[in-house]
């Protein structure tokens, strides 16, 4: 479940596992049944309940570790085994390939915890104290964040105390004034102890809060997902909007999703004088509409009148004859978007509304690039913009050339800083187009409702003969 992938996997192979000081809880074990069943256990511990409790010992030895560990080695003939530690060298490699060079450099449109934590590290200079919540952001933290000074990881470990970290905080920023500290939360941790937003307010402790939303209970859901048959159960979560929660208690803060903003949004959060919250999330709503005229107005009515910005919008035929699809994409909180949705969905052309985050859908968009001709006239020139960035030419003219490309936001803005040093004349970027990823299709649902048959079963409004105790807005 935790630790690397390695020591994971050889710990179902290794003929000896020596445990000091440790509990053999499931964050270390996953499935006891499965657990290193061919080891013989030496386990060295100070209190004797640990011994046996989880893991059956084959040798225990109860007392101080300072004192038995030494009396251990004292036993031990030191041997090399090579192909033992090569296997150990090929995970890693496997490691470093499929996991943490995905999630520290990632080429995907969702923002990883493991490139916040590492934007972070080259921000502070890993001379923060960063102080963790319980999740998966606490293990990403652990795992990727650098420090320079000791007492500068502040963590429950394997307590699941979930809310630790804002009083934590709190609490690291008396201990040391003078250093900048970071408060790293999922959001459900940090629905656990947000009162203490109150005690940051009252005292002024400049505590960096940076929280990062993925709308789950992400550790219990990954649990259900290796553990339970993916049997999900109340692992969904619906946040208030925290950042106009913190303003509540007259904490600045912001809500960022794009990996564009990311860079930014912390230098912002670091820099700032006194407490910040700073939350990472997005969502793109899709609205499948009969095509009136006015309709577009009426749905950005919606939005502009609660001061809420759309991002991008978008809107085109779909697969159906005669309805059109938009694609709107927002920063917000889900409580909000739900409420918008549902708005939306209440006009008369309307017929359906959803909203996904960036990890339910997949998303392009479209960028045109004008450059001038003669910069660009070399044909390695071209052939690199292609190759790297996946462009091609759609206009060639003597006097400017016009490369197209597609993708998501930062790979279009990345191509911009390539061909600035070549004279950009124009950029322009499409709007937003999103496909929902486990959906069957609106034409499917459309074509299940037209089925139905009209039933002769009446059923009568209970609130029929009860006006007076209806309430109605």
């Amino acid at each position: 479940m935790h630790g690397n992938y390695g020591p994971n996997v050889l710990t179902n192979e290794c003929d000896v596992l020596i445990a000091i000081g440790m509990r053999f809880d499931d964050r270390v074990t996953g499935r006891l049944d499965k657990y290193a069943k061919q080891a013989k256990v030496i386990h060295l511990d100070i209190d004797p309940s640990e011994i046996d409790k989880n893991v059956k010992t084959t040798v225990p030895v109860w007392g101080d570790c300072k004192e038995t560990l030494p009396m251990l080695t004292e036993l031990v003939e030191q041997k090399v085994y090579p192909q033992w530690l090569q296997k150990f060298r090929e995970y890693q490699k496997e490691e470093e390939e499929t996991c943490i060079n995905p999630e520290l450099n990632p080429t995907t449109e969702q923002l990883t915890m493991g490139e916040v934590i590492k934007l972070v590290n080259e921000l502070t200079k890993g001379d923060a104290i960063i102080v963790t919540d319980v999740g998966q952001h606490q293990m990403v933290a652990c795992r990727y964040a650098k420090f320079n000074s000791t007492k500068s990881n502040v963590t429950s470990g394997g307590l699941g105390t979930m809310g630790f970290a804002l009083p934590a905080a709190i609490g690291a920023k008396y201990g040391a004034p003078d250093r900048t500290v970071v408060a790293v939360i999922g959001d459900g941790g940090f629905q656990m102890t947000l009162q203490e937003l109150g005690t940051i307010m009252q005292f002024g402790a400049e505590v960096k809060i940076l929280i990062l939303n993925n709308q789950f209970l992400g550790m219990v859901r990954q649990w259900q997902q290796l553990f339970n048959d993916k049997r999900y159960s109340f692992v969904n979560i619906q946040s208030p909007n925290y950042v106009q929660l913190a303003k509540a208690y007259n904490i600045d803060g912001q809500s960022i999703s794009e990996r564009a903003d990311l860079k930014s949004a912390l230098k912002t959060m670091l820099d700032h004088k006194g407490s910040y919250l700073l939350e990472v999330m997005e969502y793109t709503i899709t609205v499948y509409t009969e095509n009136h005229i006015g309709l577009l107005n009426r749905i950005a009515i919606i939005f502009s009148r609660r001061k809420i910005n759309i991002e991008s919008l978008n809107t085109s035929p779909s697969e159906v004859p005669g309805i059109h699809r938009f694609n709107i994409v927002i920063q917000e909180t889900e409580e909000v978007v739900r409420k918008l949705v549902r708005q939306v969905e209440k006009q008369v052309e309307v017929l359906k509304a959803y909203f996904n985050t960036n990890e339910e859908i997949v998303w392009q968009e479209l960028a045109l690039y004008k450059v001038p001709t003669d910069e660009v006239a070399e044909k390695v020139k071209v052939e690199r913009l292609l190759r790297e960035h996946g462009a091609r030419a759609v206009v060639i003219r003597k006097d400017y050339t016009i490369f197209e490309t597609s993708g998501h936001r930062e790979e279009t803005d990345k191509l911009v800083e390539v061909l600035e040093p070549y004279g950009l004349i124009e950029f322009v970027r499409s709007a937003r187009v999103a496909i929902i990823k486990d959906s069957s299709g609106f034409h499917e649902k459309l074509k299940e409702f037209e089925a139905l048959r009209p039933g002769t079963e009446i059923v009568e409004n209970e609130f029929l003969n009860k006006q007076d105790e209806v309430f109605t807005m």
